[in-house]
């Protein structure tokens, strides 16, 4: 009876110690589908507040900037507003960016999620109901307190990708993925190398 509580344990946290050495999916990894539900943004998707859709049939053929965080904070809200200010400096749809919050906050608390993410264009959103596990694992995302951010074609295919602490994550790193994107939009980004990724 005593083993029971920790066999239980390893089952529920099985993504913190697989995932927590994780930093994102490798280049050239095709994303795989999966339903998300929004919590706020995106306007002008016609998409309404919890509303569930697929990433590919709310990316359809765009190019994709992604975004995974297990809490909301100031560095996560930065960012956003950052990658919002490149989808107003680009082509209309050229892109999509999607803001994935997979903690238990988004989840129980997305009126409060929704006013700490003030942005408009890019859509927040937490995986549908028990697919944030599965989404995870696939997409080799940290189960900790970092923030991930990938760049993937209108194919879902990755071309960059990196996780970040909120510590790492300052004003000159948010300058340095928004040139990222630049690079997307232009189509000149190169891909990466494994020894362009950060250990």
């Amino acid at each position: 009876m005593q083993r029971l509580p920790v066999l239980l344990l390893t089952v529920f946290f099985f993504g913190v110690s697989a995932s927590s050495s994780f930093s994102g999916p490798r280049s050239g990894l095709k994303l795989s589908n999966y339903v998300f539900k929004k919590i706020s943004g995106g306007e002008g998707d016609k998409m309404a507040v919890g509303r569930g859709r697929c990433l590919a049939v709310y990316a359809k053929s765009r190019p994709v900037v992604m975004v995974f965080s297990k809490v909301t904070s100031r560095q996560l809200a930065d960012l956003a507003v950052a990658i919002e200010e490149k989808m107003d400096q680009s082509k209309q749809d050229s892109f999509v960016t999607i803001i994935n919050l997979f903690g238990d906050y988004a989840k129980e608390h997305p009126i409060a999620t929704a006013r700490e993410m003030k942005v408009k264009r890019p859509v927040v959103v937490a995986p549908k109901g028990n697919g944030h596990s599965r989404v995870l694992k696939k997409y080799f995302i940290p189960y900790d307190d970092r923030i991930t951010v990938i760049i993937a074609t209108g194919k879902r295919q990755v071309r960059w990708s990196e996780s970040y602490t909120p510590k790492e994550l300052d004003d000159g790193t948010i300058a340095e993925i928004g040139d990222r994107i630049d690079q997307l939009i232009l189509g000149e980004l190169p891909k990466q190398t494994s020894d362009s990724v950060k250990k």
